[in-house]
């Protein structure tokens, strides 16, 4: 089985949904696209592991190096929705510790918020907030 991918836009939060299985074979297009949304949409990713069946140690080397993107941009890579499978490949790896993960893309779509662009480059996202603006933390 292929990987498949479609990108969506939830509270202005790019989310990166995965389907198939993530191997040698379909890991350099997905690194390529995620840096393209990175450089191109938002700083900051969900990754949501809902559909992905099965994933090996270049799908984990595509999620860590997009990760250290993420943060160099001042953004962040956070996880959701990981099957049994690819949950215990993070976890046999000790990456579950290293991952932010997440029950749910919209549990870590709250998390991300303020990390997501809010803008018209934001895929599907508003053009600017939509209630009052949040005071700022000193």
């Amino acid at each position: 089985m292929d990987l498949e991918l479609s990108e969506r836009a939830v509270d202005g939060c790019a989310v990166v949904e995965l389907r198939g299985e993530l191997d040698l074979s379909s890991a350099p297009g997905l690194r390529e696209r995620l840096l393209a949304i990175l450089t191109e949409q938002s700083v900051s990713l969900i990754i949501d592991l809902s559909g992905l069946q099965f994933m090996d140690s270049t799908g984990l080397t595509v999620l860590l190096s997009t990760e250290r993107r993420a943060k160099l941009l001042g953004g962040a890579l956070v996880l959701a929705a990981p099957q049994k499978i690819v949950a215990k490949v993070l976890r046999v790896t000790g990456l579950d510790t290293h991952f932010t993960i997440f029950p749910t893309v919209a549990e870590a779509a709250r998390a991300v918020r303020q990390d997501c662009p809010r803008g018209p480059s934001a895929p599907g996202g508003p053009a600017g907030p939509t209630g009052p603006a949040e005071p700022a933390v000193p």
